[in-house]
């Protein structure tokens, strides 16, 4: 794929969640027609950020055999920091990194001094060196990204590893056979962006998108990482995509002899 097709989906995905983030930042991230409308309680929404947060840990643990704990990390797609937050309690530093300048707004209000927010607009986590984070964490976010866009993400999460560090984030790898998700499958692209238009305000389109397993594992083994567990995770019972869990961890540089 060219880098300017790259760019420019990156561009649509930014344009779509500033509208969304500022009309209705909460109920974006997380979807809850009780929430809709500006009425998630704050103190629950981020309640389910600890609640994410602890169940992708678990798995890292599962995976490794180590709690992580300490150190630097990074939460790609924060949003208001539902998640950051949470993070924040167990690493000395988190940074988190949005598309949406509006979201990036609301969590620097919303978080710890200890959560560092960036804005991030290009299709690679360029603005961080190579082996700055001990995990990195992205959760409700790959599936709002077409499949080259979520394997430009993957092999960077890989890179901006330490060595021996750990990845841990959630991709849809297909259509659940409701009639939702036959209909997301099979329905013309233009349809699609008609439908999702209609049902978000401001014109603002969530997009939704499947990136097979061996892509994605083939993303990680070109940069360099391995593949630990990739498990079905839960998800809203609406949601027209099965999704996997990834947990993916960087080499560790080869000390010879």
């Amino acid at each position: 794929m060219r880098a300017q097709d790259t760019h420019r989906d990156v561009a649509r995905v930014a344009a779509n969640w500033e509208v969304l983030g500022s009309e209705d930042p909460l109920w974006a991230v997380l979807w809850d027609p009780a929430g809709k409308g500006g009425r998630w309680d704050l103190r629950r929404f981020f309640e389910t950020g600890t609640r994410d947060a602890d169940e992708m840990l678990e798995r890292v643990r599962s995976a490794t055999g180590v709690a992580p704990r300490g150190g630097r990390a990074l939460d790609f797609g924060c949003g208001v920091g539902r998640i950051t937050a949470a993070l924040s309690r167990r690493f000395d530093r988190v940074d988190g990194v949005d598309v949406a300048e509006s979201m990036i707004e609301k969590a620097r209000r919303l978080c710890p001094p200890n959560c560092v927010f960036h804005l991030n607009r290009s299709p690679d986590l360029s603005l961080f060196e190579s082996e700055t984070f001990d995990l990195v964490h992205s959760r409700l976010v790959l599936q709002h990204l077409a499949p080259q866009l979520v394997g430009s993400y993957v092999r960077e999460f890989v890179r901006v590893l330490r060595p021996g560090g750990v990845a841990v984030f959630d991709v849809p790898d297909r259509h659940r056979w409701t009639p939702r998700g036959v209909f997301v499958r099979l329905a013309p692209d233009g349809l699609l962006s008609f439908v999702r238009r209609i049902r978000n305000p401001g014109g603002a389109v969530m997009e939704l998108h499947v990136t097979p397993e061996v892509d994605v594992r083939a993303a990680v083994s070109a940069a360099g990482g391995e593949v630990l567990d990739a498990s079905p995770i839960a998800d809203h019972p609406r949601m027209p995509l099965r999704k996997l869990c990834y947990v993916v961890r960087r080499s560790r540089r080869d000390t010879g002899g």
